[in-house]
């Protein structure tokens, strides 16, 4: 800044002319970083300029997870919600006395279950429901189905798998529901 304020200083004592000129030439760049500067402090309040592009999807659920969507919802009737697309971090408390929150969050982070089962009047919550489909057999998938049913078994929470519900009539499936909150209760 000294340096600035003497060359600021020379320009008004009529130095020389190379002097000038170089004092000049300092000037405008400084002139220019602080734009730089001031523009990009600007456009961070503005918003970021997006990286990729992305479209709004038709529905959150495959046709086949809306089809036993609609199953759950008449199979189990008025006095239950169905939410589909849950998230792990929605459904589990993870702020448990005696450990790391932030390790615990990150182990169940990104991971979701395509149903949770609540009550209607009360909301609360019952079950949460997977849909597996072929993708459930590669061996990543094994690993994640068993680490995810182990942290519901933990949570005392009861996680009901469907294989094949097309093959399955309405009474079956409510029954497959209703044993396993039945084996949950304390």
């Amino acid at each position: 800044m000294q340096h600035y304020a003497a060359i600021v200083h020379a320009l008004a004592d009529g130095q020389t002319a190379a002097g000038s000129h170089m004092a000049i030439i300092i000037v405008v760049i400084v002139a220019v970083l602080v734009l730089v500067a001031l523009t990009a402090a600007s456009a961070k309040h503005r918003g970021v300029r997006l990286q990729y592009h992305y479209r709004a999807r038709t529905s959150v659920m495959t046709r086949r997870e809306e089809r036993f969507y609609r199953t759950l919802t008449n199979v189990l009737g008025p006095g239950y919600l169905v939410f589909p697309q849950m998230h792990l971090s929605a459904l589990l408390d993870w702020r448990i006395k005696g450990q790391n929150w932030n390790a615990a969050r990150s182990s169940i982070n990104g991971k979701s279950v395509d149903y949770a089962v609540v009550e209607a009047g009360t909301l609360t919550l019952l079950c949460a429901i997977e849909l597996d489909d072929p993708t459930h057999d590669r061996p990543d998938r094994v690993e994640r189905d068993r680490l995810v049913e182990a942290i519901f078994k933990d949570a005392g929470l009861p996680l009901v798998r469907f294989r094949e519900p097309e093959e399955m009539d309405d009474r079956q499936i409510r029954d497959a529901i209703f044993s396993a909150l039945r084996r949950m209760k304390p």
